[in-house]
């Protein structure tokens, strides 16, 4: 295996470790930790260079899974205790999403790029349309995870508020 792999693995392991560390619950985490195994998986096993679209899937599904994460740690309830408007609640939350989504992803492309660069690992392509690619996507898979869980938390309390027979917002 080679050294870059190998260093993918033991971040894995550092991510791992942290993640049990937080105590997310399993519903969040085991997906999350999954699909990080699943991404080092396929960076090991050149699958990135095989199949084209599985880059497109692990930048948009990993980030997601990872905002899922960041919201129900931080409880970011925006959706829940504004008294803004709804889909202001909702956008609110999108965009922490995104802004989280993209700095993890951000921060992802300045190690494919330190690779390649400075420590001559030639498995990942940096050029330009692929980091374009990587970020949008991750921006994507980021701003579906932070509507989804906008939405979810919009939905429980307004069950919580009609349980509860007061008006709902």
């Amino acid at each position: 295996m080679p050294a870059e792999s190998q260093l993918r693995f033991c971040l894995l392991l550092a991510v791992l470790l942290i993640l049990r560390r937080v105590r997310l619950p399993a519903r969040v985490e085991i997906p999350l930790g999954v699909a990080l195994f699943l991404a080092t998986l396929a960076g090991a096993a050149n699958w990135y260079r095989a199949f084209g679209w599985l880059d497109w899937v692990a930048h948009t599904v990993v980030p997601a899974l990872a905002c899922l994460a960041f919201c129900h740690h931080r409880s970011v309830r925006l959706a829940s205790r504004s008294a803004e408007p709804a889909t202001r609640r909702v956008l609110a939350v999108v965009a922490i999403s995104i802004g989280f989504g993209l700095a993890i992803g951000t921060v992802w492309e300045m190690y494919e790029w330190l690779s390649a660069n400075w420590f001559s690992v030639r498995t990942i392509s940096i050029d330009g349309p692929d980091t374009i690619d990587d970020l949008t996507a991750t921006a994507c898979g980021s701003a579906l995870a932070g509507a989804w869980f906008a939405r979810v938390e919009l939905h429980r309390r307004r069950g919580r508020l009609r349980a509860a027979g007061t008006v709902d917002l």
